[in-house]
């Protein structure tokens, strides 16, 4: 286990084959995340600020020094007292950008913070074919991020490709460019 972000990783069944070679591959049987603290972790990751607690599991995880192979994973909010559910404009354009296409509507672009009630996904990925999906069924429609109706300003994120894959080396090639960038500007802080 790795404590992390407020909260913690616990990992099982972790292999590394031909470590000694530039081919080395490592697999994770699973694992799961309790209690991330989602501010700590967008600040350390440049993408953006969200607040919330996460949990969820991933398993049957395989990557290589430079490259992401193979994963399932399900992550979801959970309501904690004190820790408001927020997320700021820049983090729902690293989203949008991270995913590609139009899937986020916000009531109006003036204000620094979103408020949500839920945000959840559940994601996989095996030969290169990634697969998204909201944890949230609101009227037919998959949502990864929703506010209810007195949550002001509010964002609503939905799923435009369910049952359909993302190109996972652009989304993979975003999250590294993102990663190795400058901080979040001061004004996100």
């Amino acid at each position: 286990g790795v404590n992390a972000f407020g909260g913690e990783i616990q990992l099982a069944d972790f292999n590394v084959r031909d470590w000694a070679t530039p081919y080395a591959t490592f697999s994770l049987g699973s694992g799961t995340v309790r209690d991330l603290n989602l501010l700590e972790l967008g600040e350390a990751f440049n993408f953006g600020l969200m607040s919330g607690i996460l949990q969820g599991s991933i398993e049957d995880l395989v990557f290589l020094p430079d490259a992401v192979s193979r994963f399932r994973l399900k992550l979801q909010t959970v309501r904690r007292r004190g820790v408001p559910q927020y997320i700021s404009p820049a983090a729902i354009d690293s989203i949008k950008r991270a995913i590609g296409g139009p899937f986020a509507t916000v009531g109006d672009l003036f204000f620094s913070k979103f408020y949500y009630d839920g945000f959840g996904f559940t994601g996989s990925l095996k030969n290169d074919r990634f697969r998204l999906r909201g944890n949230f069924d609101i009227d037919g429609v998959e949502h990864i991020i929703y506010s209810r109706w007195w949550q002001l300003p509010r964002v609503r994120i939905v799923n435009t490709r369910p049952n359909r894959d993302y190109d996972w080396k652009r989304i993979f090639g975003y999250l590294r460019q993102v990663y190795t960038e400058d901080p979040v500007p001061e004004g996100e802080k």
